[in-house]
């Protein structure tokens, strides 16, 4: 009986979840699923694993990603988001030098809910 109602409650109280979202550094990190902190050998390693820079001469990246997610019926955004990332990096044995940039926006019904 007891563990009839507290399964009854935990359905009741549930809530929807959401993932984590995982960083969007390099093309390489999400191809490789963000696995990728233990071969970072390139210009992305000065921000998934700095120490990867000992193994490179030098290495450039530049990349620049923009998503959007359109919840609603139509061509009309109704709800969503829209998120921008830019990266640039130069990598060598004795520097690495990056600049990071996220964006992202909530977007929400014209009008409220």
């Amino acid at each position: 009986m007891t563990i009839c109602a507290v399964c009854a409650v935990m359905l009741i109280a549930g809530r929807p979840v959401q993932a984590q979202s995982f960083e969007t550094v390099g093309v390489r990190a999400l191809g490789m699923g963000g696995a990728f902190v233990a071969v970072a050998d390139d210009a992305t390693a000065n921000y998934w694993n700095p120490a990867g820079l000992a193994d490179v001469f030098f290495s450039a990246v530049l990349d620049v990603q923009r998503t959007e997610t359109r919840l609603g019926a139509g061509q009309h955004l109704l709800e969503g988001t829209r998120d921008g990332t830019t990266f640039a990096s130069m990598g060598s044995p004795t520097m690495g030098l990056s600049y990071y940039r996220l964006r992202s926006f909530q977007l929400d019904r014209p009008g409220g809910r």
